[in-house]
């Protein structure tokens, strides 16, 4: 389990302070990272120190949504096809690919300091 707020778990990485979850993508992921940010109730992918997306919960409410920052309350289930979907992007190495086309697609993540997750 890591924690993946901004600054309380920072570490050094090549002269660097990196938050958690990008020390572990490069300690065990080769610079790509999956993260089940459970608070949020989202997912985070992060491939290198610079490149990120949140990308969405395979986790869903009895109406078939997710629960962002689980301001409702309601229960949530683990939805297999979307589970799948991330093993998927996972096994075949689409990590990157997938945060280009959120990073195009919405130009707000480029400006997040993905390094300090």
């Amino acid at each position: 389990m890591l924690c993946s707020q901004s600054y309380c778990c920072q570490t050094e990485l090549e002269g660097e302070d990196v938050g958690a979850c990008t020390a572990h993508t490069f300690a065990c992921g080769a610079g790509v990272g999956i993260f089940l940010r459970v608070r949020e109730s989202q997912v985070l992918f992060l491939a290198g120190k610079t490149k990120g997306c949140f990308y969405a919960p395979p986790y869903l409410d009895d109406y078939g949504e997710t629960d962002q920052g689980l301001r409702r309350g309601n229960p949530l289930r683990l939805c297999r096809l979307r589970y799948r979907k991330i093993q998927k992007l996972w096994r075949q190495h689409s990590i990157t690919e997938e945060i280009g086309h959120a990073q195009e697609a919405n130009q707000t993540l480029v400006g997040i300091d993905w390094q300090h997750l």
